[in-house]
């Protein structure tokens, strides 16, 4: 599973590339962050003069000009980092941007079945949370990490300058280093795996719950799904305590392995002022540079646990962005269609369960056309196959009968007009929720198309009319006013083909059929087709076809409202 792989080569390619545009800025960066390395070169130096020439003589005047530069070095090194903090956070900020852009971009893009599927997987985790933490892991290693490893190197070579004798006693002990890093590495990997396995499954019952709301309820089953859900928040606290427990652990283990380093340097230091091989303002300089490098390196090792999680969820990322085949169709041919559609001979399976068994219908421009079918029969699905979401296994659809390999498959689409089975809305006016992705349609439009389909009673019963908000997913409005805004939304761009999937749900029979009687005045009427299971729906319209066992076959409807077999 790929929770299980924390660091990602090709994931690490990926999440360079957005870098490489900016390679100057980053260069800059890097220079700007050795450049406040630099600052504080001078301030060793500066300790052994103190120790080993001023104090000893009493010169006051050099020990306040000895402190008057370490104080100026202070605030230039204060400042540096400042401006350098700033740079790394717009430039962090941008190539964030970016991934953010290229994720939305990415959402759009993927067909419609991996959308499905992903609403079984911990969607949320995977990129909104994920995205979070790689945000933070950028801010982390180009605002703590990297400044301190490069920080952590100067000073390295300050040191082998001071003594190098002293550095080798800490080279000694870098085996440990070494190991207590490997364990602790270890360690904070296996914490993080286990907590994003709790907080996934957290995710997961949230989703449940509200999914679920009105099932758990009208099951009085409320007391049984507090259990379950209190048992996966324990699950997850547990995960969270012992996450930052053991990550304290971690770092008192870090903290004194790097106390037994100074000890040792200590020791060593001191042998030498000893045996008068090092002065004691050359030990206290020594120890000023190694206090300076082991803050860099306690910088770093608070960082790592922000690296380590910040990788993981780049890996993660990288695997739901790989998922991504090549584009359902691709071609870039605009055409005045007159809606005339086409399906030839079309195969299509979800998975390995064949739906449709080659399905052809031709729908001239103007018609009105019902399929009808048992549930599961794949009616659905030749809408979203004429709307291009899907693509057939076998055959072909064709607009004015060119291909739609050939056709810009987004521009046919702004002339189809879909109302779904269950209508989507968001926190907005009706005007807003009408004219989503039509942004030249203007109130006189939507009116005139409420006149047409009858719905300007509708309109005028709501606080606002146009105005009027519809609230989170339209809670603010019954089914029928859903139903009605639906098709409103559909019919005021003036489609050339309007889809109508299921319109009984929310509307008697009556309705919709004065509403398809409506549609069929004027020069400019849409194509239709219409899906239901109720045979007084269709009646009346051109052409009525069952679909059945993945086959679609002209039918027709008897008085007594059911429809009968297949039409020689």
């Amino acid at each position: 599973m790929f929770m299980d792989r924390f660091f990602d080569a090709a994931a690490w390619r990926y999440f360079l590339a957005y870098f490489q545009a900016r390679g100057a800025s980053v260069a800059i960066s890097l220079m700007a962050t050795a450049g406040q390395s630099l600052l504080a070169l001078p301030m060793i130096p500066l300790v052994r003069l103190a120790f080993d020439r001023a104090i000893p003589r009493g010169d006051i005047g050099l020990l306040i000009a000895i402190g008057s530069g370490l104080a100026t070095l202070r605030i230039c090194a204060g400042l540096a980092a400042v401006l350098t903090r700033s740079r790394v956070v717009r430039l962090k900020s941008a190539a964030m941007l970016e991934i953010r852009r290229n994720l939305l971009l990415n959402l759009y893009q993927r067909p419609l079945l991996s959308h499905v599927r992903a609403e079984t997987q911990p969607f949320m985790a995977h990129v909104v949370v994920d995205v979070e933490r790689l945000d933070a892991m950028v801010d982390s290693a180009l605002g703590s990490a990297l400044p301190a490893a490069l920080t952590g190197l100067v000073l390295g070579g300050a040191l082998l300058y001071l003594n190098a004798a002293l550095v080798l006693v800490g080279v000694v002990m870098l085996p440990l280093v070494w190991m207590v890093g490997r364990f602790t590495a270890g360690r904070m990997r296996a914490n993080f795996r286990a907590y994003h396995v709790a907080y996934d499954a957290f995710l997961g019952g949230v989703r449940f719950v509200l999914a679920n709301f009105t099932l758990t309820r009208a099951r009085a089953a409320e007391n049984a799904e507090v259990g379950r859900q209190t048992a996966t928040l324990s699950t997850l606290r547990a995960a969270a305590r012992h996450l930052a427990v053991d990550n304290a652990r971690v770092g008192q283990l870090q903290s004194a392995v790097v106390a037994m380093v100074g000890l040792a340097v200590l020791v060593a230091g001191g042998v030498l002022v000893g045996r008068h091989v090092l002065t004691l303002g050359g030990l206290l300089a020594f120890f000023a540079a190694a206090a300076l490098a082991g803050g860099q390196m306690e910088r770093l090792i608070a960082a790592l646990p922000t690296l380590v999680e910040g990788s993981a969820a780049l890996t993660r990322l990288h695997v739901y962005l790989a998922e991504v085949g090549p584009p359902i169709y691709t071609g870039a041919r605009l055409i005045d269609w007159t809606g005339r559609i086409a399906l030839e001979g079309v195969d299509f399976s979800y998975r390995e369960a064949p739906v449709l068994r080659a399905v052809s219908l031709d729908i001239s421009p103007g018609q009105r056309v019902g399929i009808v079918g048992p549930n599961g029969a794949g009616k659905t699905t030749i809408l979203n196959l004429v709307l291009g979401l899907y693509r057939p296994v076998a055959g072909r659809l064709a607009a004015d009968g060119i291909a739609f390999d050939e056709l810009d498959v987004a521009a046919l689409r702004r002339m189809i007009g879909m109302v779904p089975q269950h209508p989507v809305f968001f926190d907005g006016s009706v005007f807003e929720n009408i004219a989503y992705g039509a942004p030249d349609l203007s109130r006189a439009d939507v009116e005139a198309a409420a006149r047409r389909i009858g719905a300007t009673r509708l309109l005028a019963r709501l606080p606002g009319a146009l105005d009027a908000r519809l609230g989170e997913s339209g809670l603010m409005l019954s089914g029928g006013e859903r139903q009605m805004i639906a098709i409103l939304r559909a019919v005021a761009p003036r489609p050339r083909l309007l889809v109508l999937d299921e319109p009984t749900n929310h509307l008697d029979a009556k309705a919709v059929r004065d509403l398809v009687a409506a549609l069929a005045e004027g020069a400019d009427r849409p194509g239709i087709v219409l899906i239901s299971h109720d045979p007084a729906v269709v009646s009346g319209l051109d052409a009525v076809y069952r679909l059945e066992e993945g086959r679609l076959s002209p039918a027709v409807i008897q008085f007594a409202g059911r429809i009968t077999g297949e039409l020689a």
